[in-house]
């Protein structure tokens, strides 16, 4: 997500992700500096929060990023979570060890 969040920030304008940055508290990039946009870029996302980095995301990036965690996020809330990499074969039994996993507090 970084990664888009920068190509986007290239692309606008020094004054406008000055004010970007500087309205969420973060150093605003000199216009010439040395090392060009994407440097600049780089370093306001290197040194923002992930508050900071929500708001921004928001603003620069097209709603599909936007993603709600909470509703995608495929873990049960309050178990351990294991990941239980195994073949396509296999699939019948690791569903039957993730339900016993279950049983024990585990999400599997």
């Amino acid at each position: 997500m970084t990664k888009a969040m920068a190509a986007a920030m290239i692309r606008r304008p020094w004054d406008e992700l000055a004010a970007m940055v500087g309205g969420l508290g973060l150093a605003v990039p000199e216009p010439d500096d040395r090392l060009g946009r994407p440097s600049a870029v780089e370093g306001v996302l290197d040194s923002a929060n992930d508050d900071q980095l929500d708001v921004l995301a928001g603003i620069v990036l097209p709603q599909q990023f936007n993603l709600d965690w909470e509703q995608r996020n495929p873990w049960e809330p309050g178990k351990f979570r294991l990941f239980l990499s195994h073949a396509h074969q296999d699939r019948e039994f690791v569903g039957a060890v993730a339900n016993a996993l279950s049983e024990n507090g585990i999400h599997g």
